[in-house]
């Protein structure tokens, strides 16, 4: 398999123990899983492969071993009838007995391994990306994974009121064997009289864990993050429903899989939490338990202080999650209906001053307008920049038409520059209370053409004079453009002043965020500290006992020694005694 196009295919390689021959003993090769088949080699280089073992059709198994058996992580690759008939298939008819080193590299193998004998038929789904379930979840028309569905059917109906659910663990063996059902394809339904509420609340808990990323991908992360240290920071209701719209906005760009599967379990465990009298498991209880489990970061994974640092935020975003999932979580279809409801005012329909007739079906009303309003935004801004331009561009043009309709009539000079933008509509005006009061529209009246001045004429007569009415428009369109620039610079000065209080408000946070960071890693350098004292401690003390041990050990010895050497001389004596005397005889 030196070959470098092989080798590309190759998904997982290393060294297993395999029995064969007509003895059955045991031979150590070099296994490669390439594709559909698994091939071994005598060594890691070689080119040709001794045999192959062809995967679909067969099952995988774990064989338990017994204390007295030193081949004890142990798993076989056997034929399966029942799969084959599925998959219209000839049976295998070899049985493969293979060895792996320890646990975890067993487990490895079988995972690599049923991924390809199970991946096609809904199968192999722990530790497989949510990406490739949902390929076949799709093709069998669901939206959710068949695990998912059922955990959640099942937990509903039985798990609701039961004290502790996802707090207590279930039974590790009833645990693994629903694992390696489902990652065989087997379409399990969950039964109370078989499977109790715990056992199956730790397998969704394992089934989130074991994603190879987490359900919100971890290039969300530090945005929701941030929205978490805003939500948690915020001591004003109005301020949390802003950080909740930061987190729908920022979800609503989740691919659309990862985004139904989050909504389908944060509304469960929002069920769950309206419980908690009974089951003893509040929000934030539950925001314990899967805030990792659903997002987190794959640096946090070689980082403990990132991973203590971040805890909380974790589970305040989880929090928030399952408390305000109805606001969090809107139906795409809704929300692109309410977008094409949403009405739009275009600028240019607003600086259109024409003064051609209107029909009643084409008059619409504007929206209406506040000056006044701290949060004007850019799109306030830009308009009334284009109302300036458009200002501008008639005074030079020398266009002595009034701008707006409440100018055209009026002889008297406005002074508080809110009439002047009264399109159609009654201008908004601020309270101190922050609500939004309308006047009354004012009744309807005819155009009433403005007054000219008469003088006197050569011949006695009055004559009107068209320079005043020239000098009054003139005067009424500079004070408007005039009160307009004040007003530009006001709202500039504001957002100036807005912004200049985000960047001190963030810098805050960082320095806060940056000492809680540097107290814990205060506080895992004193631990690493008494930790090594510790241990240079006991190491001591294991050091003393051991000399200790070895002088017992040595002055038994030699005391040992002592004794053999009495007794080999006593011997000689009795020896040379019996020589000189005779055997000694016992009297009868």
């Amino acid at each position: 398999m030196n070959n470098p196009i092989h080798r590309q295919r190759i998904t997982k390689s290393g060294w297993l123990r395999k029995q064969g021959g007509m003895v059955r003993t045991w031979h150590r090769r070099w296994f490669c899983l390439n594709g559909d088949c698994l091939f071994y080699f005598t060594k890691e280089d070689d080119l040709r492969p001794q045999g192959s073992i062809f995967l679909p059709g067969n099952r995988i198994a774990e064989i338990q071993w017994t204390p007295d058996d030193s081949d004890k992580y142990l798993f076989e690759i056997c034929p399966d009838p029942e799969l084959c008939k599925t998959q219209s298939r000839t049976a295998p008819s070899e049985v493969f007995q293979l060895c792996a080193g320890n646990n975890d590299e067993r487990q490895q193998w079988m995972k690599a391994i049923r991924k390809v004998i199970y991946s096609d038929i809904g199968g192999a789904i722990f530790g497989q990306s949510i990406e490739e379930t949902m390929m076949y979840e799709q093709r069998m028309r669901r939206s959710i994974p068949y695990l998912i569905e059922q955990s959640v059917e099942f937990l509903t109906q039985y798990g609701l009121e039961v004290e502790g659910i996802f707090r207590l663990p279930g039974r590790t063996t009833l645990i693994k064997e629903l694992k390696d059902r489902f990652d065989c394809a087997e379409r399990i339904v969950f039964d109370i009289s078989e499977h109790d509420v715990h056992s199956v609340a730790s397998l969704l808990k394992m089934y989130f864990r074991e994603l190879p990323e987490s359900i919100i991908p971890s290039s969300y992360y530090q945005r929701l993050m941030n929205v978490a240290m805003n939500f948690q920071d915020a001591k004003e209701t109005e301020k949390k429903t802003e950080a909740v719209a930061n987190a729908a906005n920022a979800l609503s760009s989740l691919p659309d899989d990862n985004y139904l599967i989050v909504k389908y379990l944060c509304k469960f465990l929002c069920e769950v939490g309206e419980k908690s009298h009974i089951n003893k498991m509040t929000t934030l209880n539950l925001a314990t338990v899967f805030g990792p489990n659903i997002i987190r970061n794959v640096i946090e994974a070689d980082s403990p202080e990132l991973m203590m640092a971040t805890a909380d935020l974790t589970q305040q975003l989880c929090f928030m999650l399952i408390n305000n999932c109805e606001d969090i979580f809107i139906d795409k279809k809704e929300e692109e209906k309410l977008e094409e409801t949403k009405p739009e005012v275009p600028v240019e329909n607003l600086l259109d001053f024409s003064d051609k007739p209107e029909s009643a079906d084409e008059i619409k009303p504007l929206p209406r307008i506040s000056l006044r309003n701290n949060k004007a935004g850019s799109r306030g801004s830009s308009l009334l920049t284009s109302v300036t331009e458009e200002l501008e561009k008639r005074k030079d043009n020398n266009i002595l038409q009034p701008l707006f309709p409440s100018c055209r009539n009026s002889d008297k000079q406005n002074t508080s520059g809110i009439d002047l933008l009264d399109f159609t509509e009654p201008v908004k005006i601020e309270s101190d209370n922050n609500n939004i009061i309308s006047p009354p529209d004012p009744p309807k009246q005819k155009p009433v053409p403005p007054a000219r001045r008469k003088k006197k004429s050569q011949n006695g007569g009055d004559d009107i004079s068209p320079s005043c009415t020239l000098s009054r428009t003139s005067s009424t369109e500079s004070e408007a453009i005039q009160d307009l620039k004040n007003q530009i610079e006001q709202l500039k000065t504001e957002l100036e002043s807005t912004r200049k209080e985000c960047e001190a408000k963030i810098q805050d946070l960082k320095t806060n965020y940056n000492g809680k960071i540097n107290v814990l890693r205060t506080n895992s350098a004193n631990s690493e500290r008494i930790y090594k004292e510790r241990i240079q401690a006991i190491n001591q003390s294991h050091s003393a006992q051991m000399e200790d041990l070895k002088k017992e050990l040595e002055k038994g010895r030699i005391d040992r020694d002592g004794a053999v050497s009495k007794v080999m001389k006593l011997q000689t004596e009795l020896n040379r005694y019996h020589l000189q005397y005779g055997q000694l005889h016992s009297p009868t």
